[in-house]
């Protein structure tokens, strides 16, 4: 019987699970060559969908979801159109990385820029 692969609940993540969320960040959302750079072999790095099942993974993806709602919110309370045409390119972007994350495939080969602001709720 094979046993199903889980989250590691108690182990911390890694320096270089670290270093690969940052790259992930850095690099559009490209996970296999963020991997890659972070020092995972490269028969990891072909299958950047493992990296997903992982808890620096979920924790990505949990920031990634956490930052979408933050922009929702804001989106709903600003009047200022300019602000809200970033807003939601900032989120459009986002959508994009938490996919390619997930999946481990960009959607396509533009350059995806995303900028971060923290809002207060």
């Amino acid at each position: 019987m094979k046993k199903k692969k889980t989250i590691g609940k108690n182990k911390d993540i890694s320096i270089r699970a670290k270093h690969a969320q940052k790259l992930i960040l850095e690099n559009n959302g490209n996970v296999s060559k963020s991997l890659r750079e972070a020092g995972y072999s490269d028969a990891y790095a072909k299958n950047p969908q493992q990296f997903r099942l992982t808890k620096a993974g979920q924790e990505l993806i949990a920031w990634i979801d956490k930052e979408c709602m933050q922009i929702r919110t804001a989106m709903k309370r600003t009047r200022n159109q300019a602000k809200y045409k970033e807003l939601a390119d900032t989120l459009i972007g986002l959508q994009k990385l938490s996919t390619s994350t997930l999946t481990g495939k960009n959607e396509d080969d533009k350059e995806l820029t995303i900028t971060i602001k923290h809002f207060k709720e």
